[in-house]
């Protein structure tokens, strides 16, 4: 068993540069650290950035701009992540606006594939070649004088493609375009507040000779959330849940013409499905700070519970006649319920101190428990399924899995300011 150890460490310095009097100000700084650690490698990042700040009594203008640089070098993940973003923050006394753009190319990304996965071999990966991410989003928050409510308005563009790819299974890449992520939240007395957000997006994928292999592909979301919040001079609190709707429909097309490899097995495989998702999300949150505000402390958790999963699904395939394949086809359909019934917990703590105004100092912990309902465990773990009573771990396996539980989400965060 590898020794799983997740480290992320952060070290960041501000810089003033420049001023151009008490209401103007050139800021910059580096940000880097661990990602990942394990027996296989090292994940770790940079982020260099450049901002301009200028402020009145009743008004404030920032432009910020940065770069990052991600190193990904696990046996189970590998690439590199390079890009920049840029954004643009504008407050007074009754709005704030908000608008910000993030370019990142991905080389060479390598995802391994557990051995638990059927037909998967030690060593499977999943390649996918010089992909391009680009994000624009924007966010309005506005406060009503007359009465106690205020409301935001959020809209994100998301677009993603690949040059080429191998799914193991088969050949191809994704590509994503101008998929719209949109909320609105109201928000009374400062206390009760109430959003919905949607998503709505229609993939496709490709073959490596460009040929569509994936169409009619759409998931649509939808997201419905209350929350409450109480306020003290030192102390804050806030509850709340989620309840989210997930719908996705698609159909597969794998030919020998699209997928030109000896050993692909099928002059086709056709497959349709459509599924739907009932999610329920349940948080809390609480924050407290000394009377001098020198040390701060925040604790955040919550579940994610799939209530309810359906998915239908029907294939026909016909393999290839010849010395490896024996020319066999077949029909098959069913529906199934991977993710109901399992959820996630999560969940984050994070402790800072401010002795000087030019020196901080941070320490977070982020927790992450997967719960897996039957059905999920039987499609990840299959060889425990034929064995009549769960083997017991050795005392090296209890250690390494204390070791990454306190471990795991560790991060340390420290800045200084001149």
């Amino acid at each position: 068993m590898h020794k799983l150890i997740f480290l992320f460490v952060l070290f960041s310095i501000t810089i003033p540069i420049y001023s151009f009097g008490r209401d103007k100000l050139v800021t910059t700084g580096v940000g880097g650290g661990i990602l990942y650690s394990d027996s296989s490698g090292t994940s770790h990042f940079w982020n260099p950035y450049l901002s301009f700040t200028k402020h009145t009594e009743t008004e404030k203008m920032e432009i910020k701009s940065s770069a990052d640089f991600i190193f990904l070098k696990q046996q189970f993940l590998q690439g590199m992540i390079k890009g920049g973003s840029i954004g643009l923050k504008g407050t007074n006394d009754r709005t704030k606006i908000e608008s910000y753009a993030d370019v990142f190319k991905i080389e060479n990304l390598r995802i391994g594939i557990p051995e638990t996965i059927p037909l998967a071999q030690s060593g499977s990966t999943i390649s996918l070649e010089d992909g391009f991410f680009f994000l624009f989003g924007t966010t309005g928050r506005m406060e009503f004088s007359s009465f106690p409510l205020k409301l935001a308005l959020d809209a994100k563009l998301v677009t993603n493609s690949w040059n080429s790819g191998d799914f193991f299974y088969f050949y191809g890449y994704p590509i994503v375009p101008a998929t719209g992520i949109y909320s609105i939240q109201a928000e009374w007395d400062n206390c009760f507040s109430i959003s919905i957000s949607a998503i709505n997006s229609n993939p496709f994928f490709y073959s490596n000779d460009d040929k569509n292999i994936l169409g009619n592909l759409t998931f649509l979301g939808l997201k419905q959330g209350l929350k409450y919040k109480l306020i003290l001079p030192q102390h804050k609190f806030y509850t709340g849940f989620d309840y989210i709707y997930l719908n996705n429909t698609g159909n597969l097309s794998l030919t020998s013409q699209n997928q030109q490899y000896v050993f692909f097995p099928y002059k086709f495989l056709n497959a349709q499905w459509n599924g739907i998702l009932h999610l329920i999300n349940v948080f809390a949150c609480y924050k407290w700070k000394n009377n001098r505000e020198t040390s701060f402390f925040d604790i955040y958790t919550g579940c994610l519970a799939c209530v309810y999963d359906y998915e239908n699904y029907s294939a026909s395939y016909l393999e290839k006649d010849n010395m490896f394949f024996g020319g066999n086809k077949g029909e098959y359909s069913g529906k199934v319920k991977i993710l109901q019934g399992s959820a996630l917990v999560y969940g984050n703590i994070q402790y800072t101190y401010v002795p000087f105004s030019f020196f901080k100092l941070s320490v977070n912990k982020a927790l992450i428990f997967p719960l897996m309902g039957k059905t999920l465990k039987k499609y990840i773990y299959p060889e425990q399924q034929s064995t009549s009573s769960p083997r017991k771990p050795s005392p090296n396996q209890v250690i390494s899995a204390i070791k990454t539980i306190l471990l795991s989400g560790l991060s340390f965060s420290v800045s200084f300011s001149f």
